[in-house]
């Protein structure tokens, strides 16, 4: 592998001086300015003061950013650099770069690059290597090869310190002592082929995807000793077909053996036959550790002008993995359909989700949890002043005993059902425009262990705002009057108050000026607790065409109620921000 991505990526290194984005089309690289540059530079910082860290775990921050990007006869080179709170990071085309020429049915990759063959085989990681996409007529090929990963290395430089100016998000423990680094990893490698026949509405594609873990990549005993290097061979089939116009369906399937140690030398005594046994030790060695799961999705559609129903079936193995792939549920079983409808020429619209799933596919678990899910929305737009949204969700999760022995002190039980009504009112004029909106919502929640009475909480809320703007003088006026009451067990909080807002711009806008205010009176159980007040200001500035300071500040003070806040919470943050473009 080490020497296919040698020779690889020499040959790719002249095109892959872009930036990770657009293809460039070759057919015309001729019309292009030879050189161009372009970007921006920029600095943003904000402190915050407040009685609870646990919601501002930044105190204060600073970051610096420029972006830069050379266009050299239509190929792009972009140069990121980025600075925060004493972090340093930087990107450009020595380290971190990429791009995708084509050329008619042809399109290379090289650099930092990201390709997808199917959801269950490589599907968006980014990677570090070549590749190349060919559709020559009807032939769909495919083929890449790279670096996934980087190996990192514990910094003991780091042990029993803290990093400043921030919370760490991994904490590792070693002989006693507690330190934060990034979690140790081997160089990871692999490569992905495919090759399909067809068009975009009619298409069938086998793949091929290998990935390791270079083992000799972490010369550490320290972080060799605490990750395992893994292996993974993965292969695939998607298909799609669309048939009569209305009809459409398609199949999406994988199996993956994943090797959770290659260290171990030991064989497993899979039972394969002969044939596919060979053919798969010619890319992976099966092991104890080694295991084969599978998953797929079938998917059935009927689509017509003012009709549409959509259907899935979706199945995934427990602890299916690829390392071509970003994590996702797994052990899971799934049936959705999708109905769509309009009527009155689309002045009314119907859409649903309807959803059941379980997990425990093995049957290893305790308990199976089946979980149920429907979403449906109305919305009736009979002309251009007045509408109306009408929305209700539900979620059910049930488990069920599959051990005669199982406790069923922790078996769980939840419902919730969640109703929403959202009318408006807009008046648009050439001068003026006038939108008064309501939304209200009501939500219902039950949560129970079987032994234990249920939990129950409610949640109303609805709110009413008008904004009004006038386009010539540039002022925009909202208020809006709140009103919110949550039940739980023992508690019962009431929240009721106002919003009022007002914008302006100056100078054509090259200066503006914009604060919105929050008033609420909080009461608990019949006992008035006080008041939650928030206050912000923002100022936007242009001195010139291609500068731009913003500057604002923000106010919050809200009284312990039992259900959000458990104590008294006051917060008061400052941002500043500047950015310059050419």
């Amino acid at each position: 592998m080490k020497k296919i991505i040698q020779k690889t990526i020499p040959v790719l290194f002249f095109l892959c001086v872009t930036a990770c984005g657009y293809s460039q089309d070759l057919q015309n690289i001729g019309k292009k300015k030879p050189l161009k540059l372009t970007g921006s530079v920029g600095a943003n910082y904000s402190s915050t003061f407040t009685n609870d860290t646990g919601r501002a775990p930044l105190p204060s921050s600073y970051s610096f950013n420029a972006g830069l990007n050379f266009e050299l006869f239509g190929f792009s080179v972009p140069v990121t650099v980025a600075v925060s709170n004493g972090r340093f990071n930087i990107s450009n085309a020595f380290n971190q770069f990429g791009m995708s020429p084509y050329y008619k049915w042809l399109t290379l990759h090289g650099g930092y690059r990201q390709m997808s063959f199917s959801e269950f085989t490589l599907s968006n990681q980014t990677f570090l290597g070549g590749g190349i996409e060919a559709n020559p007529g009807k032939l769909r090929l495919g083929a890449m090869v790279g670096r996934f990963a980087k190996a990192v290395e514990y910094d003991t430089a780091l042990f029993g310190k803290t990093i400043p100016g921030s919370y760490p998000l991994d904490a590792q423990y070693l002989n006693g002592q507690t330190f934060y680094n990034r979690k140790p990893s081997y160089s990871r490698l692999g490569y992905g082929l495919k090759l399909g026949y067809g068009t975009k509405n009619n298409f069938f594609d086998l793949m091929l995807f290998k990935a390791f873990d270079k083992k000799s990549s972490l010369k550490d005993t320290i972080s060799s000793n605490r990750v395992l290097p893994e292996e993974n061979f993965v292969l695939g089939f998607n298909t799609f077909h669309r048939v009569a116009k209305h009809f459409s369906f398609g199949v999406n399937a994988a199996t993956s053996i994943y090797t959770y140690n290659t260290s171990a030398e030991d064989t497993i005594a899979l039972e394969f036959d002969k044939t596919v046994k060979n053919f798969i030790e010619t890319f992976i060695k099966l092991r104890t550790t080694t295991q084969l799961q599978v998953a797929g999705s079938a998917n059935l559609g009927v689509t017509y002008p003012n009709f549409s129903i959509q259907a899935q079936y979706r199945i995934i193995q427990p602890y299916y993995r690829s390392m071509g792939i970003t994590t996702f549920l797994s052990d899971l079983q799934s049936i959705s359909l999708t109905p769509t409808f309009s009527f009155f020429k689309k002045k009314v619209q119907f859409t649903s989700n309807f959803q059941t799933e379980h997990d425990n596919l093995n049957k290893y678990k305790v308990f199976t949890t089946m979980r149920n899910m429907i979403n449906s929305t109305v919305s009736v737009n009979p002309n251009n002043t007045f509408g109306v949204d009408l929305s209700y969700s539900n979620f059910s999760l049930n488990q069920k005993k599959n051990q005669i022995k199982a406790s069923d002190s922790t078996r769980l039980a939840q419902q919730s059902n969640t109703f929403t009504l959202m009318p408006r009112l807009m008046f648009l004029k050439r001068n003026f425009s006038d939108i008064i909106s309501l939304a209200t919502s009501y939500t219902n929640i039950s949560n129970k262990v079987s032994v234990q009475d249920a939990l129950k909480t409610t949640n109303f809320y609805t709110t009413l705002t008008n904004t009004i703007s006038l386009t010539k003088s540039g002022w925009s006026f909202t208020t809006g009057l709140n009103y919110n009451n949550a039940k739980s067990t023992g508690i019962n909080l009431i929240s009721a108050g106002g919003v009022v807002g007002i914008a302006k711009g100056f100078f054509d806008n090259k200066f503006s000026v914009s604060s919105n205010n929050t008033i609420l009176s909080n009461n608990s159980n019949g006992t008035n607790i006080g008041k939650t007040f928030s206050s912000d200001l923002q100022l936007s500035i242009e001195p010139k065409k291609r500068q731009h300071f913003t500057i604002g500040g923000n106010y919050t003070q809200s009284p312990a109620n039992g259900i959000y806040n458990q104590n008294d919470f006051t917060l008061y943050r400052l941002d500043l921000g500047y950015q310059y473009s050419f």
